[in-house]
């Protein structure tokens, strides 16, 4: 029997079909990860943040994904899959990938800011009057406020702190 189910994007999928506890009712079709659905998007979620920051990394580093691929000594699929947040990674991968994209794992794993926020962030790497290195925009991408959208000028502050010799790593 087959179902639609909605993780695997209305693909068919073959699942266990369980009959309804009632027997007046017709037979329903259950897919088996249905009780897994919470922890299973959780992780998904995750995955998905940690694919997304890579695939950020590897673009700002003039990757694509065949040559990314290829330093990681992997197929270009698998590189894709990981962006997409459709295979789990180890953290000797992320390790890896991190050492080949020059920033720290801690950067993969915090995932992607909001896309207004990546925007402003790219803007501002891209300006050549503030000449932001790799360093200060890993550590700016790791900003995050729970529920707020952090703008502009707030990375200009962050930014301007970094600078000054009171911030020591």
């Amino acid at each position: 029997m087959y179902c639609k189910c909605p993780a695997k994007r209305q693909m068919r999928c073959p699942v266990n079909a369980y009959p309804s506890v009632e027997t007046d009712e017709p037979l329903t079709l259950v897919h088996k990860d249905e009780t897994m659905a919470t922890k299973d998007s959780k992780s998904r979620e995750i995955l998905l943040r940690i694919g997304k920051a890579i695939q950020f990394w590897r673009k700002l580093e003039g990757h694509d994904q065949h040559s990314f691929s290829n330093e990681l000594k992997t197929v270009r699929s698998y590189v894709a899959r990981l962006e997409s947040g459709h295979t789990g990674i180890s953290f000797a991968r992320i390790n890896k990938i991190a050492g080949i994209l020059g920033i720290s794992p801690y950067t993969l794993l915090t995932g992607i800011p909001l896309k207004e926020e990546t925007a402003a962030l790219l803007e501002l790497y891209r300006d050549a009057d503030y000449a932001i290195t790799k360093k200060e925009l890993e550590v700016l991408f790791s900003q995050r406020l729970a529920g707020k959208t952090l703008t502009r000028d707030y990375y200009l502050n962050i930014l301007s702190f970094l600078r000054s010799h009171i911030y020591t790593r």
